[in-house]
């Protein structure tokens, strides 16, 4: 998919966001309030991933100092597999270069084999386990960190 593009995300999108965020995570969705909540977080930033003004998918993260927590990553279902997910990450491993970040953490569905390949194709490392973290169903998360201060830039495929 080319033509996609990163975004500040905006909170006049909740309605479209909201049907990917049921989409990616079904019951254990956020609400449109978190999601309010979150972007007027100091700390926080929410971009989403675009193309043609159509939102494909958004992620949300906390920086503190020197370390970042991934808070949510989603990509609508028909953009899933081209490249959104990658552009997203590869957004955010820049965004820790440019700001000297030495960590980022999140978890991931244990299930997720697409999002897990993702992760360490991109020099995540698994370092824990979170059990009966998720509720419906009910499932562990995996607790994954980078530490690559120093690497070169991360080229996006798109």
């Amino acid at each position: 998919m080319s033509g996609m593009e990163m975004v500040p995300l905006q909170q006049a999108w909740l309605p479209e966001i909201m049907k990917i965020e049921s989409e990616a995570f079904g019951e254990d969705a956020w609400s449109p309030e978190s999601f309010r909540q979150g972007m007027e977080q100091l700390a926080a930033h929410y971009v989403a991933i675009c193309q043609n003004e159509k939102l494909l998918g958004y992620m949300g993260f906390l920086h503190v100092v020197d370390e970042i927590e991934l808070l949510t990553i989603a990509v609508a279902n028909a953009a899933r597999r081209k490249g959104a997910g990658r552009q997203m990450m590869a957004y955010l491993l820049n965004y820790a270069k440019d700001h000297n970040v030495e960590r980022i953490l999140l978890e991931v569905r244990a299930s997720n084999r697409a999002a897990i390949a993702l992760y360490e194709s991109l020099k995540f490392q698994k370092i824990g386990v979170r059990k009966s973290y998720y509720r419906k169903p009910k499932e562990d998360a995996l607790i994954y960190e980078w530490t690559g201060v120093g690497e070169d830039a991360v080229d996006s495929p798109v």
